[in-house]
Formats: C-alpha cells, structure tokens, sequence
C-alpha cells in the first residue's frame, strides 16, 4: 500500500503471480524482485506506482537489493545478489527515459552460499587508511550476507 496507509495502490510483481523477495527504494524509484526463477528486477515510480523499467532476466532467484551511487562519479546504482551465486551492478541513472536497468558488472561468487543481504558502504581516506592501495581518495566495499558466512 501506500506510505500514508490508504490502499490505493500496490506494488506487484508483474508477469504472474510471484512473491516480491527483495526491495529497495531510493527518492523517486521503488526497485522490486520477483520471486520467480527467472529473476527480474522492476523499478516502480515512488510517485505514480507504475512499472518504468525492468532488467533482463537473471536466470534465478534475485534475493537481495540495495540501492548505492558510484563511489568516483556519484552516478546512482543498484547492487543485486542472484541464486545462481551472481552480484549484479545496475546502472540506475534516466531509467524511466530509457525504460530498463543497464547492467555494468555481474560478479559471479562461487562457494559464498546464497548472498541474502548486500550493502555498500562509501568512505573518503588518506593515502595511509586506503584499504584499497588506491593512494586514498575514496571508494567503496560491498558488504555481502551469505548462508555459508
């Protein structure tokens, strides 16, 4: 429903009845993945609550969302975790102009498990604190959830 708890409208998963696994959400898009085997992520306008872009399918289960922006350009970005043991980094900038989700990189993780929960986390550091070796600056690391820990 919506946040000021009337029933106007609702957030479905699209194509068949599939249970909606992950969510996230940013100022102007709700992004929803379908529980299906195929994989699909939906971004939903925040304000109308129409579908306005959709990814290509991901050959398994989406099981976790988190929305972040690019660490060097702060370009928005959707990080996806698939069954299939795959991370996806979505490009998320004019979707609605260019009606699907770009996808940047998929990592594939073998051994890790399901990665059910993702987050990013951005940092600005001096060349010494550079966890990276990237002469500081800043970057980000993603923070992976799995079964297998």
């Amino acid at each position: 429903g919506r946040l000021d708890g009337s029933a106007e409208h609702y957030v479905t998963a699209q194509d068949g009845d599939f249970p909606l696994l992950a969510v996230a959400a940013r100022e102007d898009l709700v992004f929803a993945a379908d529980g299906g085997e195929r994989g699909r992520i939906a971004a939903y306008s925040s304000t109308r609550f129409e579908c306005v872009a959709r990814t290509p399918e991901q050959g398994g289960n989406i099981l976790a969302l988190c929305v972040a922006r690019h660490p060097a350009t702060g370009a928005p970005l959707l990080v996806s975790s698939c069954s299939n043991n795959t991370v996806s980094v979505w490009d998320v900038s004019r979707v609605e102009e260019r009606k699907e989700l770009a996808c940047l990189a998929t990592v594939c993780c073998p051994g890790t498990g399901h990665i059910l929960s993702l987050v990013v986390s951005l940092g600005e550091w001096d060349e010494e604190e550079d966890p990276f070796g990237g002469g500081g600056g800043g970057g980000g690391v993603l923070v992976l959830g799995s079964q297998d820990g």
